[in-house]
């Protein structure tokens, strides 16, 4: 059931997109991302070419009917030479009656109908998870790129007032070395943030296929809860049961399986109705040592029932059955192989989002208490107990902390997203429900930070 309405979903989605005056939001993404990525193009024509395997399957079940005509001359040279002119008209009919290696290859076309249906779905919900996994590494990186600008303020801040601090006499050159040397690591950092960020933009633009404007960001109310089932073998049983390229799997080894009792039924005879209607010349119709005899047109009309049956063809038989029964065994073990994929995959997911949620906990009480020690560490400066060099720490601590939160919140967003595609229920709704928590006038370098935490 799920297959069934996926699909209408994921090729419907451009029609509801949500697109901002000025910034993209992530279901203008996805909308741009469904219409102009050439993967995807070429993923929906290797569907649409795929799937033909049934008509063309069921043709071959189905009556031939073939009409010959024939026009021109006959001449006969014997006692004397003789031509005339005519025409013929043939109608025929086949219809197999008996033919079940036939009969196995339409089994095997709904086989591959079925495979093809669903590698398309796996591929839309993979590109629902690139989307969003680009979309959110854009906004890490422009967060992270806020983090370094104003790290870099903050020790800038501090080498002016060591400088005046060493001018006046109240600081070594120690000091003064140690101050100039966060800065500039913290300049690097800068030069850095901002090349990762253009790549992010890269990345996304050649996802979707054209340039992208800034982007809405995340609101940091996002809530992060654990899974729901919270028991990681609820999501291992729904992932062997749903997940698209498991499934895909079995129908390939259920292709496999109609493919080889095909081969097998080659041995087998066959049986076939043929019907046919011919007029015209008699000449025309009638072999060459009659010709002359008759004159005028001719009618005739057959009806039988032909029956074939292989003794030898060169052990091409036998070959295809040998064939067909490796293939049948290497899709067997491909689809155990990735039965121990998406098993693995389903519980590492589970235990990613729930480590997620507390990281993000942690995370932003790391932040609070790297705050408090930094205003500690500059009371304790004033005051003569700890140096510059506490002080540069302290600073450096609070931004890598601030980094280490919004790794981990957008962490959750994507981690949360591929357990759903794991167990196969990851569609377009996953990225609308996201998209209610974007804030369209987010600003990183006011934003970076949950609101109560600004300094």
């Amino acid at each position: 059931m799920l297959r069934k309405t996926l699909l209408p979903l994921l090729l419907l989605a451009p029609l509801a997109q949500a697109v901002a005056a000025e910034r993209a939001t992530l279901m203008s993404v996805y909308a741009q991302v469904v219409e102009h990525n050439s993967d995807m193009a070429a993923a929906r024509e290797n569907y649409l070419a795929r799937r033909e395997a049934v008509p063309l399957a069921r043709a071959r079940l189905l009556p031939q009917v073939a009409l010959d005509a024939e026009a021109g001359d006959v001449r006969s040279d014997r006692r004397q030479v003789e031509q005339r002119s005519g025409s013929l008209y043939r109608l025929s009919l086949d219809q197999p009656l008996f033919d079940l290696s036939r009969w196995f290859d339409y089994k095997a076309a709904q086989s591959e109908n079925e495979q093809a249906e669903l590698d398309f779905s796996a591929f839309q919900q993979q590109l629902i998870l690139d989307t969003a996994s680009s979309y959110f590494d854009t906004l890490l990186a422009e967060d992270n790129l806020a983090t370094a600008k104003a790290e870099l303020r903050a020790f800038d801040r501090q080498l002016q007032q060591t400088r005046l601090s060493y001018d006046a006499g109240l600081s070594d050159q120690n000091d003064m070395l140690s101050a100039q040397a966060s800065f500039d690591r913290a300049s690097a950092n800068l030069i850095d943030s901002q090349r990762r960020s253009e790549d992010a933009y890269q990345a996304l633009m050649r996802l979707a296929g054209q340039a992208q404007p800034a982007l809405a960001g995340i609101r940091h109310s996002l809530p992060v809860q654990a899974p729901v089932p919270e028991r990681a073998e609820a999501w291992v049983e729904q992932a062997m049961a749903q997940n698209l390229r498991l499934r895909a799997s079995q129908a390939a080894v259920s292709q496999a399986g109609q493919t080889l009792r095909s081969s097998k039924a080659d041995h087998l005879p066959t049986f076939n109705l043929a019907v046919g209607y011919a007029e015209g010349d008699s000449d025309l119709m009638d072999s060459s040592a009659h010709f002359g005899q008759r004159s005028g047109n001719q009618r005739d009309s057959s009806v039988m029932v032909q029956m074939k049956l292989p003794l030898f063809s060169g052990g091409g038989t036998s070959a295809r059955v040998r064939q067909a029964t490796h293939e049948l065994a290497r899709t067997e073990h491909g689809r155990t192989s990735l039965e121990r994929e998406v098993l693995e995959g389903s519980r590492n997911a589970f235990r990613a989002v729930v480590s997620d949620v507390e990281q993000v906990r942690a995370r932003r009480q790391s932040i609070i208490s790297s705050q408090g020690s930094l205003r500690a560490t500059e009371a304790g400066y004033e005051v003569g107990s700890r140096n510059i060099v506490d002080i540069l720490d302290a600073q450096r601590d609070l931004y890598n902390a601030v980094r280490d939160y919004n790794v981990s919140r957008y962490a959750y967003i994507v981690d949360s997203l591929r357990l759903k595609q794991l167990a196969g229920s990851l569609s377009p709704e996953d990225l609308r429900e996201l998209a209610g928590y974007l804030k369209l006038d987010y600003e990183p370098e006011r934003d970076f930070l949950p609101s109560d935490l600004r300094g």
